[in-house]
């Protein structure tokens, strides 16, 4: 994902198996929090590029998935913004980076759901 903030790594998953086992190759002691219907988690590599991890339950619908990702989308802000030393970032630079993490996510989003028969 490229952002006026600079690039970063970001991947979705539906599968919460599927994403458990590529967050423990980036760090071996990772956890999915019970209960939850998405998460975010940030990566920086031992070269300092940060990897986004975004986990969306599968089960959601169009709705709750939409709305999660816009959730989501903020929590990738922060971890960027917070990654790139912003105490205290610009409105719209939070804005230009919650963009690009919220069309990043349903690009992915709208790629899976065609790719397992759910589009209209």
């Amino acid at each position: 994902m490229r952002t006026a903030a600079g690039r970063f790594e970001m991947h979705l998953f539906h599968s919460r198996e599927r994403c458990l086992a590529f967050e423990r190759r980036l760090c071996p002691t990772a956890e999915m929090r019970d209960h939850a219907r998405a998460q975010t988690d940030a990566f920086v590599r031992d070269d300092g590029f940060m990897v986004m991890v975004v986990w969306l339950d599968a089960a959601l619908d169009d709705f709750d998935s939409i709305s999660m990702l816009a959730h989501e989308s903020v929590h990738v802000k922060q971890y960027v913004l917070d990654h790139l030393g912003e105490d205290e970032p610009a409105h719209e630079e939070e804005a230009y980076v919650t963009q690009a993490a919220f069309e990043a996510l349903m690009t992915a989003h709208a790629t899976w759901r065609e790719k397992h028969g759910k589009g209209e």
